[in-house]
């Protein structure tokens, strides 16, 4: 779901990262869909929300790094329990069908 609660499938390859799924869907999610990552080396990095269902799939932010991450990134807004970096999302096969919303939007509230 993108920043402005428009729906859209996006297809991704196993291995590949939500940031890179987004980087290579920007004309449909919009520019703002993914950023530079602060934390540099030419990464692209993305704020996503995961619904309640989907975060033991997706599994659990990395501490204290993501939550710097996600700070720098989003200046602090938006980000609670659900908020992954889309760079540490790596996708799966259990993963089909999963729903995630750009930046601040609650999936599972907007359907």
């Amino acid at each position: 779901i993108d920043s402005a609660g428009h729906r859209h499938t996006l297809r991704g390859l196993e291995g590949q990262t939500l940031a890179d799924v987004f980087a290579s869907n920007t004309d449909v999610l919009g520019a703002d869909a993914v950023a530079a990552s602060p934390e540099g080396r030419g990464k692209v990095e993305a704020h996503v929300k995961v619904p309640g269902e989907w975060c033991g799939v997706v599994g659990a932010s990395e501490g204290e790094d993501d939550a710097e991450v996600l700070e720098a990134l989003t200046g602090g807004e938006g980000v609670d329990g659900h908020s992954r970096l889309g760079s540490r999302v790596v996708l799966g096969r259990g993963m089909e069908g999963m729903t995630v919303s750009v930046g601040g939007l609650y999936p599972w509230k907007s359907l």
